[in-house]
């Protein structure tokens, strides 16, 4: 391929360099917060990594990024948007940046110019052209997306020091209620939301956002899907995102010669969300081995597809050596499996726990008694998950608070907001839908 072409083929994917500004029908107006947080790493000499599971949105927030730029008066031309997954543009990355420095008309080293390499696991080697511009103190600023199966492996590691990660994930309730309902968002945030106190100012708005909260746990958070049919969201979660990932992208990286295990894999945990992961009984259903499993396991993982929560104890050889509990990222994947709502709720507040705490995310239990999630953060935090809108307190959750010394746990439920003592311990009643609002926990 000539220089022409692909100079041509960098045009097409930059229109501002001729317009002046990106196409509108490339930034809807609705922004998620990501967009901000890889603004303000800009100023660093890091190349930005945005992770993320497929149809998130990851492209159209690097086009917001290239957007705020532009009405901040960086000139058009000095922003470079690479779409790798372009089949003209399969060269080597350090040929792409010389043929943008001849059209830019100076060079590299003469002001800041901004790089976009969108979807980098489809470029071999980009990280090594990355690192020598890195090195040598280019006044570059790279942005790279790519699902985090491609950006977790070991060309990362050579990038080790150089990188600011960032995951976007699925949308949070907030998220969808802002989407969705932007005129009850803008009553919330207002307000402080913390799981302990219901503001009198969300009662007028609750049934609302019940019925958001509704479709939420319906459709799910994937929004390059909600401009389709919701009758075909089943269709585009399968094929969008599954197929894609599991027939492409993870046979593609680790080399999987029978995928169709993998596939058996993730529909026996799509199915079983939110339970407890034995590796043996696995490995019997499904005839590999033990290490295969975990491996397979580990692969979807990397996919943002499924996370486990390990067993919290103070001993790290019990928490290794334990089952995890397993959870689907997203309420649509779950209800592709057609799994029962008591299963997709605790997956959904496990996901929102999960995206705020990560490795600090835990379940607990014993020969007797079972805590949903427990969050270690500067103190413990218990909390039990139901589908019914009974108060009735856990018997599991009321033992880890005796047993762990704590004062406040949480019961999240579909009933209404209450506080009950026991003793000198705190029980939290709080409902699903405003606990999903909170931004902090």
């Amino acid at each position: 391929m000539n220089n022409y072409s692909i100079l041509e083929r960098l045009s097409f994917h930059n229109a501002w360099w001729t317009t002046g500004k990106v196409p509108s029908s490339f930034i809807p107006e609705f922004r998620r917060n990501i967009v901000n947080v890889l603004l303000s790493y800009a100023t660093k000499n890091r190349a930005i990594l945005l992770k993320g599971p497929r149809r998130v949105g990851k492209t159209t927030a690097l086009y917001q990024v290239i957007d705020t730029l532009i009405k901040k008066h960086v000139n058009p031309k000095d922003i470079c948007y690479v779409s790798l997954d372009d089949p003209m543009l399969k060269v080597p990355l350090d040929e792409i940046i010389k043929i943008y420095e001849q059209y830019r008309g100076k060079k590299l080293t003469e002001g800041i110019s901004y790089f976009f390499l969108d979807e980098a696991q489809f470029l071999k080697d980009w990280e090594l052209t990355v690192k020598l511009f890195l090195d040598r103190k280019y006044p570059i600023k790279f942005f790279i997306s790519g699902s985090s199966v491609s950006l977790l492996t070991q060309k990362v590691e050579s990038l080790a020091g150089r990188t600011v990660e960032e995951i976007l994930f699925p949308f949070s309730f907030r998220e969808y209620l802002s989407f969705f309902a932007p005129q009850i968002e803008n009553h919330i945030k207002k307000n402080n939301i913390l799981p302990d106190v219901l503001p009198d100012a969300i009662i007028p708005f609750i049934s609302d956002i019940k019925i958001n909260f509704s479709n939420f746990l319906r459709t799910g958070g994937f929004p390059q899907i909600y401009s389709e049919n919701e009758e075909l969201y089943p269709k585009f979660i399968k094929e969008d995102i599954l197929d894609k990932v599991i027939f492409r992208d993870l046979v593609d990286l680790y080399k999987i010669r029978e995928p169709a295990y993998l596939e058996k894999l993730f529909y026996y945990l799509g199915k079983n969300t939110a339970t407890i992961v034995n590796f043996t009984t696995l490995s019997q259903s499904l005839g590999i081995s033990r290490v295969v499993v975990e491996r397979y396991i580990s692969y979807l993982e990397q996919a943002l597809l499924f996370f486990r929560l390990p067993k919290f104890s103070k001993s790290l050889k019990e928490t290794l050596r334990s089952n995890p509990k397993g959870h689907l990222i997203d309420p649509a994947l779950a209800n592709l499996f057609r799994v029962e709502h008591s299963q997709i709720l605790e997956s959904a507040v496990a996901v929102f726990i999960f995206s705020k705490f990560q490795k600090n995310t835990y379940f607990w239990r014993d020969q007797f008694h079972e805590v949903d999630i427990i969050i270690d953060g500067e103190e413990l935090i218990p909390i039990e998950v139901k589908s019914s809108d009974k108060k009735e307190i856990p018997k599991g959750l009321l033992y880890i608070m005796e047993k762990q010394k704590l004062n406040k746990g949480f019961v999240v439920y579909n009933g209404e907001f209450s506080k009950v003592r026991v003793g000198k311990k705190q029980i939290i009643f709080c409902p699903a839908w405003y606990f999903l609002l909170g931004e902090k926990t």
